[in-house]
């Protein structure tokens, strides 16, 4: 029994180690989450933003979430073998449409409330392709939007990762849940924004309020960060217990 023994020691260590290095990297994510804001909080210094900037580049944020909440979706619906790819096939285009529409209502009461439509970069009536021209427009003419831009997108990669793929939340979440839940981050996170920055808006724009306004979203994400960490915390402990159980059986069997 011992080579038996021996084995299984080293696949639990390893195990451990692994654990431990995922853990690790989870813990960083508020750091990821602040560092991934500081970018337009030093574009609002640095390069004048006004309000309406800083609402586009937030809403264009949502596109991001939606794409790695489409990746999330997926993952989860095939870690349930044929009958999650059957319900995948389903519920992945329904989620594309239906966060389509409403980023693009979202988008438009950023551009009402941003002012930008009256400096004439919206032109005509609104839509999704005038959205996205405007943000591709402010990514190549706005100093520090495309850096920005690519920060966050970094930081929910990072996220999909190191909280979503490593530690296994993707077998453990309900898909109709996991489709569900860019919406209330979004929800809570924009209203907030939206509601902020008339006040912001209506005052001209001023550095010190831009800054307020994108560090009350910076507290939100943590809030939002911490959500996950704590179940992966709890998961952790239980993954500990389990390991030091296959340690107490491969002992009884040394014996």
């Amino acid at each position: 029994m011992e080579p038996v023994f021996l084995w299984g020691q080293t696949v639990t260590a390893a195990a451990d180690r692994i654990r431990a290095a995922v853990a690790g990297l989870r813990r960083l994510s508020p750091l990821a989450v602040v560092v991934a804001n500081l970018f337009p909080i030093a574009c609002v210094v640095m390069f004048g933003w006004d309000a309406g900037i800083l609402l586009l580049l937030y809403w264009a944020e949502n596109l991001v979430i939606g794409a790695f909440a489409i990746i999330k979706l997926a993952t989860n619906c095939l870690a349930r073998g044929r009958l999650g790819m059957v319900l995948g096939a389903i519920m992945v285009p329904f989620f594309i449409f239906h966060y389509g529409l409403f980023c693009f209502v979202h988008g438009v009461f950023v551009v009402v409330i941003g002012g930008i439509g009256g400096e004439g970069r919206l032109v005509g009536a609104p839509s999704a392709f005038a959205l996205f021209d405007l943000v591709s427009g402010l990514v190549k003419s706005e100093p520090g939007f495309g850096w920005s831009l690519a920060a966050i997108a970094g930081f929910h990669g990072y996220s999909l990762i190191f909280d979503w793929l490593l530690p296994g939340r993707f077998r453990a979440v309900e898909p109709t849940a996991q489709m569900a839940e860019p919406y209330g981050r979004i929800v809570v996170l924009h209203l907030t924004l939206l509601f902020g920055a008339i006040p912001v808006a209506l005052m001209g724009s001023p550095v010190w309020a831009l800054v307020t306004l994108a560090a009350i979203k910076t507290l939100l994400d943590l809030g939002f960060v911490a959500l996950p960490l704590k179940e992966g915390q709890t998961q952790l402990d239980g993954a500990k217990a389990s390991l030091e159980a296959l340690r107490s059986k491969l002992g009884q069997m040394r014996r």
